[in-house]
């Protein structure tokens, strides 16, 4: 069975496919921050191997995993008047540490990189994941990864944050 390492697991998307993979028996093992809550991945959490992001072992625990999929979704919106720095750490840093790590492994990984197809200079998110996704783009010309740029649109779902656009406008009509 494919060992995946899915970030954004403790996001709505995120642990809607964790629960899936789980239910599909793939080994998991999923970068957390020491300080997030893990809201919807919470039921899911002593199923998941779960690797601190800000942990100096990020990179050996990672490499222990050993993993054959990454699946990225973690992400930071450009809202609430979020300060750059912790915009590009979420969207552009983190992922370069994770793939900078994937690079080292003995065998060829592949790469799902959840995007968005909003245009690239929109704002701070959409230019960050942008350029994220050109560095993938990079190591797969390479031959070093096997790299799958998605283009998500906008998705809701049954238990989303009532702050997301489609959840709020339905709230506002009622």
């Amino acid at each position: 069975m494919k060992k995946v390492l899915l970030t954004g697991a403790t996001g709505y998307l995120g642990s809607k496919l964790a629960a899936k993979l789980l239910q599909a028996d793939y080994p998991l093992a999923c970068p957390i921050l020491s300080d997030v809550e893990l809201g919807y991945l919470s039921p899911y959490i002593q199923q998941v191997e779960g690797i601190m992001i800000d942990s100096s072992m990020m990179d050996e625990k990672i490499m222990n995993f050993s993993p054959d999929i990454v699946i990225h979704m973690a992400c930071r919106y450009d809202r609430d008047n979020i300060p750059l720095m912790d915009l590009t750490d979420a969207n552009l840093i983190f992922p370069l540490k994770i793939l900078s790590t994937i690079l080292k492994m003995p065998h060829k990984v592949l790469w799902l990189n959840t995007n968005t197809a909003l245009g690239c200079i929109l704002n701070g998110y959409t230019l960050s994941k942008y350029q994220f996704a050109e560095w993938g783009r990079y190591y797969s010309l390479q031959g070093k990864i096997d790299f799958s740029n998605i283009l998500l649109e906008h998705f809701f779902g049954e238990g989303d944050s009532s702050t997301k656009f489609f959840p709020y406008l339905l709230g506002a009509v009622r």
